[in-house]
């Protein structure tokens, strides 16, 4: 959003939950808006609260489950090269810089960033 569309809001669109887990998840997303992210990136772009929604009413959710389980079973298990990451790697791993976008991983210092650097090719 900020380096392409930077005139645009986009707005946080998560699964409906339980109302504890959507109240935890508006206030972690208030937390970033308020201080900003880990990496010093500011979400000025983003709607200042995420909207929730049943997985089984919406497509796009149910794709984005999809997405977020083969990237975090290719996290979990340590392995890059998982078949189905493979097949969605392309389109969250910018060219030529290798920045991986979309993802963010909490805690900051996770076991799983030395699978994100690999991922992106680099050393670990």
């Amino acid at each position: 959003m900020r380096l392409f569309q930077n005139k645009q809001q986009a707005i946080v669109v998560v699964d409906d939950e339980s109302k504890q887990t959507n109240q935890a998840l508006a206030l972690h997303h208030f937390d970033f808006q308020d201080r900003g992210l880990s990496n010093g990136l500011w979400l000025k772009h983003v709607v200042e609260l995420p909207m929730f929604t049943r997985s089984e009413l919406s497509n796009g959710i149910q794709l984005a489950d999809i997405i977020a389980y083969n990237i975090r079973r290719a996290l979990q298990d340590d392995n890059p090269n998982y078949e189905h990451f493979l097949k969605i790697k392309d389109f969250i791993i910018r060219k030529p810089t290798g920045e991986i976008t979309g993802i963010s991983v909490h805690p900051y210092d996770s076991e799983v960033r030395n699978t994100i650097i690999k991922m992106k090719g680099g050393p670990t």
